[in-house]
């Protein structure tokens, strides 16, 4: 596993105003990107949504290169604080 993007700043501002926490790895050559944010108000959120979530907010997640197998995931799950986040996992198999 090798984290990539170690020299950039990991959050960024959704759309709707909330932060996200960004990570991004390399794992047996699949390219993984995470992205962590509070899931107030968004109890039924499913990967369509992120999708458009992550689009409104100018992410472009879906890759230039059409050979490039792309999946979406969105796992509501909880912080180490006990609090209710989802977890999106966007993976890039090249």
């Amino acid at each position: 596993t090798t984290e990539i993007g170690t020299d950039r700043t990991k959050t960024l501002k959704l759309a709707d105003g909330r932060v996200a926490i960004v990570e991004a790895a390399v794992v047996d050559g699949l390219t993984l990107v995470y992205y962590y944010f509070d899931a107030t108000d968004l109890e039924d959120l499913d990967n369509d949504g992120l999708a458009e979530l992550l689009e409104a907010s100018g992410i472009k997640w879906q890759p230039d290169d059409p050979d490039t197998l792309v999946s979406l995931t969105c796992t509501r799950t909880k912080d180490a604080q006990g609090r209710d986040i989802y977890e999106a996992q966007i993976t890039y198999c090249e």
